[in-house]
């Protein structure tokens, strides 16, 4: 019996995995090379941070949006990284905002100018887009375009914690929203209601409905579905996929009515195509700004700034319409190939002028029918007058806001009228 206990103890002490406590240890286990291993004991404070949050159960570190961008925060509570569902993803920094596509190309960034409450955003080429300015809370309460024009005031709750308006500063429209941070509605000047927010009970967008009853309707996950008008005709179907970075995204949006399909990148437009395939309307961007837009049924080029605002139309690298602006509010619109005026009101068409004659008429003659025979060889024809064009005139002064707001200083609107559906 002894032999057998003799020989069990014997395996336990070969097997390498059971130490008794009064054998001899073998060397600490020790990383790396030479005269610099160390044992684990000192592993764990070798190389340690300056700085160490403790991360303890309960703190939020992931949260998922309603549209789905994922947000990621610090130990410390505070916003690090949020992605879009397209692979945008903005960088939260200390002083400083960071904004990349899908691909990882900056651009925007927004940083705080030094001793001031104001933040300015640039594009990735270094060019100023617009300033926001901060309240003592670090909200948003004003926002003004590249030449510090006041283009949206932003207003809270009692509590300064939901928003419960923003107001356009160029047409005095405003943004309405609930108690629960949420947009209802949207009111123009007049306060007549141009847009209608639905939501779900969990409080998910469900339709928007504009001033003329059209309904954009949205899936669960807020992708738009389809547009219809009050009739119930489909104006347009939206398709979403995932694009290159395997981010799910709108892809084109379909017109039934004209059979035109409008494709997307990035969640941007980029051309538009005919039922037989052919592009009608091209969209040109200088990176993330977008630059201009070319019809190719009329040859017509539209141009845009820093903003977005259309600035002028050409055809040929020759002018043939100009908006005009005063303090970043559209107040006018030149047609430069008949010299008219279109005067704009909180940024809405009212009037149309024509400010000078044109020249005298180009006069020609065609041969017409003038009395029907009992058949075709027994017509009698004639000669007619035609005007075939005019001469060039002088169109006279370009307008400017000035002459715009002059007129409409001077009495040119005193009735203005809408209607709305809703």
């Amino acid at each position: 019996m002894k032999k057998i206990n003799l020989i069990m103890l014997s395996l336990i002490f070969m097997s390498g995995n059971t130490h008794a406590s009064f054998l001899p240890q073998n060397n600490p286990l020790k990383f790396g090379q030479g005269n610099a291993a160390m044992e684990v004991k000192d592993l764990r404070s070798y190389g340690k941070p300056n700085k160490m949050y403790p991360i303890t159960p309960g703190k939020v570190m992931l949260a998922t949006e309603k549209d789905g961008t994922k947000s990621f925060y610090m130990p410390t509570g505070k916003l690090a990284l949020s992605i879009a569902k397209d692979g945008t993803s903005t960088f939260y920094l200390s002083g400083a905002q960071i904004t990349k596509d899908k691909d990882g190309n900056l651009t925007s960034m927004a940083k705080n100018i030094s001793g001031t409450n104001m933040v300015e955003i640039t594009n990735e080429f270094g060019e100023i887009i617009e300033y926001k300015e901060m309240d003592g809370g670090g909200k948003v309460y004003k926002i003004y375009d590249y030449d510090m024009n006041l283009k949206q005031s932003i207003h809270y709750d009692q509590y300064g914690k939901n928003v419960s308006a923003i107001i356009n500063e160029f047409n005095k429209g405003q943004t309405i929203y609930g108690a629960n941070g949420l947009p209802i509605r949207e009111v123009d000047f007049e306060n007549n209601v141009t847009m209608r927010y639905d939501y779900d009970d969990n409080n998910r967008l469900v339709s928007k409905v504009d001033i003329y009853g059209n309904r954009t309707h949205y899936a669960s996950d807020g992708s738009m579905t389809y547009t219809e008008n009050k009739d119930g005709i489909v104006l347009l179907n939206y398709t979403y996929g995932y694009n290159s970075a395997n981010q799910y995204c709108l892809i084109s949006s379909f017109d039934p009515t004209t059979r035109s399909t409008t494709y997307y990148e990035n969640n941007r437009p980029t051309i538009t195509k005919n039922y037989a395939g052919a592009i009608e309307i091209e969209r040109f961007y200088n990176g993330s700004t977008f630059v201009a837009s070319f019809d190719r049924e009329t040859q017509e080029m539209t141009w845009y700034d820093l903003a977005g605002r259309a600035v002028y139309k050409s055809i040929d690298n020759t002018i043939t319409f100009k908006y005009i602006y005063s303090e970043g509010e559209l107040v006018g619109g030149w047609n430069a190939q008949n010299n008219q005026l279109t005067v704009y009101y909180n940024e809405r068409m009212m009037v149309t002028l024509q400010l000078g004659d044109f020249g005298d008429p180009i006069k020609g003659t065609k041969d017409v029918i003038t009395e029907i025979g009992p058949d075709e060889n027994s017509h009698t024809w004639g000669t007619v007058e035609t005007i075939e064009g005019f001469e060039d005139y002088d169109p006279g002064k370009e307008p400017t806001a000035e002459d715009v707001l002059r007129l409409i200083e001077a009495g040119l609107l005193d009735h203005i009228y809408i209607s709305s559906p809703l």
